[in-house]
């Protein structure tokens, strides 16, 4: 380059770079404008001559050439930058629809809009609102994609027009709710807001923030770098946000057997309950602990969403009032169409596992529903529970089982996750016998000592010709039918009530003759037995004489609630 031209770009350059920059050439605000022409590269010279003619007025008509000096402008090299969304997701990385815990892919595009080869910074982290960012991911093919550390990375050397499609993987607060934003910012130009501020600005100088993406100048010539020299307009950074919002919350039932919208007495779906009553070995009174039989409930959940699958994980969970359960209870879920069981033992920190199969301390067991509407949009399981040794009598015991999508992966359920509970109740029996006695005087109708179970107080009264008269009350103690707790299963009536009076088995000796004189050692009064309930009482031997030995009282049912009693009279000879 001669003098005069070092000279005439000396002056030009600067007014050429600020005309690019005012007109918007390497500044490009919306990605629309990335379809314009690529820019001529650096050091491309665009010269201007002007040429005009004029005439003599004392030679008209001919034309006089006239030539201007020649204007030379040497295009400078600039750099440019922009970041705008990729593709704005709407479903989560499993295609269903945006919810707590979920995984959400942000892609984000960064375009070289200067007109030479520029190293573009990636930062290692993004602003996110209602959500956690993972680790970021960058590619330069759109197909394979490369881990940013969190301190940020350089890319390759990207040419003027080429991209770099950035990944933000978002995973949805529990928390979230309905109609929520889950934002990402990448970048950071000060708005934040897609407007044409947060596109190609000057990266100020010592100000290379850990959160920009920014360009980068090659070093030297490098990779087709026009010149040693940084760009005319020095660095650019741009940023860029988009949202998801999230949708309305997956919900799932877990309800007493086909029953999966049952709620409870308070109108909800976590107190809705299943009550079933188990037995415990005979001859031991109802007022002293037994060892009860195992019983199995089969409970129903659902997956109430319409658009998404879910993975349901159940686990017995501690009831309200922890000392409601006997230490040492053990329950057992077994999924039949999966296969998964898990045994858990009930201590005084809850609900610990034992053993199981497909299933773990931290791996409960699992199915998976099918959107509402499909016909596996609902499955049974069972719940078998062991209540223990000691474990006192007519009394219900709640196992409340939780079921969850366990978006966090723990193995329990925890605050946001999608939960339902169902409580089942196991009682030790529901129909109370009561046995009393009290002394008649020998007209029958004369109270001598009222009903007691004292001996002594018995005992005292027992002169030959007074009565004996027995009475056995019965009830039955499941808890009322509450009418707001619809699709629950209650306890209900006791049905096919059998009573057995011997009095020569069992410990029994009201009808031995004991002193072996042939007289019973109490004798029947005809016509004393009966059943307020109107119980159907037969007799060995039949036809209710003197010497009865045994009375079989048969009730067709008591409701939840109902009482009645069974008596009958013996004479002491």
């Amino acid at each position: 380059m001669n003098g005069l031209a070092k000279k005439r770009w000396k002056y030009a350059r600067p007014l050429i770079t600020t005309a690019l920059l005012v007109s918007g050439i390497f500044q490009l605000a919306k990605p629309v404008l990335a379809q314009v022409a690529t820019p001529a590269p650096p050091g491309t010279e665009i010269s201007n001559t002007a040429t005009a003619t004029y005439e003599d007025p004392a030679n008209p008509g001919v034309a006089i050439n006239a030539t201007s000096n020649t204007v030379v402008i040497q295009i400078a090299e600039v750099a440019g930058i922009t970041v705008t969304p990729a593709d704005v997701p709407t479903t989560d990385v499993n295609g269903g629809t945006v919810q707590p815990g979920n995984i959400v892919n942000y892609d984000f595009t960064v375009t070289n809009v200067g007109n030479d080869p520029t190293t573009i910074f990636i930062p290692g982290t993004a602003t996110v609102t209602n959500g956690t960012a993972g680790t970021l991911q960058y590619s330069t093919d759109g197909v394979n994609f490369t881990d940013v550390p969190a301190a940020g990375v350089a890319t390759p050397s990207i040419n003027p027009g080429a991209t770099v499609i950035v990944r933000v993987p978002v995973t949805v607060n529990l928390n979230a709710q309905p109609e929520d934003e889950v934002t990402v910012v990448l970048g950071n130009t000060g708005p934040n807001d897609n407007s044409a501020a947060t596109q190609n600005q000057p990266d100020a100088d010592g100000t290379d923030g850990a959160d920009e993406v920014r360009t980068i100048d090659n070093v030297g010539t490098a990779n087709g770098d026009a010149s040693p020299a940084a760009p005319a307009n020095r660095e650019r950074e741009a940023s860029a946000s988009q949202s998801v919002t999230v949708g309305a919350l997956v919900a799932i039932l877990n309800a007493p057997d086909n029953a999966p919208e049952a709620v409870g007495p308070d109108g909800t779906t976590d107190t809705d309950f299943t009550n079933a009553s188990t037995t415990v070995p005979p001859g031991i009174p109802q007022d002293t602990p037994a060892n009860p039989e195992p019983r199995t409930i089969t409970n129903t959940v659902q997956n109430s969403s319409t658009t998404d699958p879910v993975i349901i994980s159940l686990l017995p969970t501690p009831p309200a009032n922890p000392g409601d359960l006997p230490l040492g209870t053990v329950v057992t879920i077994t999924i039949p169409t999966t296969g998964d069981i898990a045994r858990y033992t009930y201590t005084a920190t809850g609900f610990e596992f034992v053993e199981g199969t497909g299933t773990s301390a931290t791996d409960p067991p699992k199915l998976t529903l099918q959107p509402n509407g499909s016909p596996d949009a609902t499955a049974d399981y069972q719940v078998t529970i062991d209540l223990p040794a000691n474990t006192p009598q007519l009394t219900g015991y709640p196992v409340p089982i939780t079921a969850f999508t366990d978006t966090d992966g723990d193995g329990l359920p925890t605050a946001g996750e999608p939960a339902n509970i169902t409580i089942d109740r196991l009682f030790t029996g529901f129909l109370s016998l009561v046995k009393a006695a009290r002394i008649l005087a020998a007209d029958g109708t004369t109270v001598i000592q009222d009903f007691t179970t004292e001996t002594a107080l018995l005992s005292a009264q027992t002169a030959p010709g007074n009565i004996i008269e027995y009475r056995v009350t019965y009830a039955n103690v499941a808890p009322a039918v509450d009418p707001a707790a619809t699709g629950s299963i209650n306890l209900t009536t006791a049905n096919n009530l059998v009573i057995t009076e011997d009095g020569t088995t069992n410990g029994n000796n009201w009808a031995l003759d004991g002193n072996g004189d042939g007289v019973l050692d109490t004798i029947n009064i005809p016509g004393t037995a009966a059943d307020s309930s109107g119980g159907t009482i037969t007799t060995t031997p039949s036809g209710d004489g003197e010497d009865v030995t045994q009375y079989v009282d048969t009730v067709v049912e008591v409701a939840p609630g109902g009482t009645g009693t069974f008596t009958f009279q013996r004479r002491l000879p």
